[in-house]
């Protein structure tokens, strides 16, 4: 074997080798985000219902949050504090 065959065969082999590295980073990236919308997505329900539970267990006056809605305009009303 040639020492240009051996050479052609070794840029291969390397070329193959980086392609790889690639392919395998690319897909641990996309696993990595698709985890951080997860956790995000987890994060912002679990706010949500946080705020839920906080604000059911808050006692609501005569005049605190009352929903009308409004015929002529169909726009929903929420003051009065």
């Amino acid at each position: 074997m040639s020492s240009y065959q051996k050479t052609k065969l070794e840029y291969e082999r390397i070329k193959e080798e980086r392609a790889r590295k690639r392919e395998e980073f690319l897909k641990d990236k996309a696993q990595r985000e698709e985890a951080l919308k997860k956790y995000k997505e987890n994060l912002n329900i679990s706010a949500v219902e946080k705020q839920n539970q906080e604000g059911s267990a808050q006692p609501q006056s005569a005049y605190g949050a009352i929903a009308a809605k409004d015929s002529s305009s169909a726009q929903i009303i929420q003051y009065y504090p």
